[in-house]
C-alpha cells in the first residue's frame, strides 16, 4: 500500500472519529465539571463528618458502642450525625442531577446536530415520493411479476 494513501487513510478515520466525538464535547465538559465540584463536595463531606462521628462520638470495641448510647445525644454528634445524613442525601441528589444533566445536553446536541441530518435522508428516501415518468417508459414498471405454483414433488413434502 503507497504510503500517501496509507495516510489519506488515517487521516479520514480521524475525521470521522472526530465527527463522532464532536457533539459530545459540551456536554462531556458541563457534566464533568460539574460532577467534579458537586461530588467533591457532597461526598468529601459526607464522608469527613461521618469519620468526626466515628470516632469521637462512637468508640472502638464493645466499650465504645456502650458509651456512644451516653454521647450520641450531645450537640457535636448530632450535629456532625445530621451533616453526614444531610451531606449523603446532597450526594445522591447530584447524581441525579448529574445523569439529567447529561441526557438533557446529549438530547439537545442530538436535537441539534442529527435531526436535521436524520429529516434530509428521510426526506430523500421517502418511499411515497413521487419521480418524474421515465421518457421513454412513462410510469410503467418493466419487471414482470409471475405467479410461480409449486411442482407435484414440492407438496408431497408438505
Amino acid at each position: 500500500m503507497p504510503l500517501p494513501l496509507a495516510i489519506a487513510g488515517v487521516v479520514t478515520w480521524c475525521g470521522s472519529a472526530w465527527s463522532v466525538v464532536q457533539p459530545f464535547i459540551p456536554g462531556i465538559v458541563a457534566v464533568s465539571s460539574w460532577t467534579f465540584g458537586s461530588h467533591l463536595v457532597a461526598f468529601g463531606g459526607s464522608w469527613l463528618s461521618a469519620r468526626w462521628y466515628s470516632k469521637n462520638c462512637i468508640g472502638a470495641g464493645l466499650i465504645g458502642f456502650y458509651q456512644s448510647y451516653w454521647k450520641m445525644g450531645s450537640p457535636t454528634c448530632m450535629a456532625l450525625l445530621t451533616s453526614h445524613v444531610a451531606l449523603l442525601a446532597i450526594a445522591i441528589a447530584s447524581m441525579v442531577c448529574t445523569l439529567l444533566m447529561f441526557l438533557w445536553l446529549w438530547y439537545t446536541t442530538f436535537k441539534r446536530l442529527v435531526y436535521p441530518i436524520k429529516k434530509l435522508v428521510q426526506e430523500e428516501f421517502d418511499p411515497h415520493k413521487k419521480f418524474a415518468p421515465h421518457k421513454k417508459y412513462g410510469n410503467k414498471s418493466r419487471v414482470k411479476h409471475t405467479h410461480h405454483e409449486p411442482d407435484e414433488e414440492q407438496t408431497e413434502h408438505i
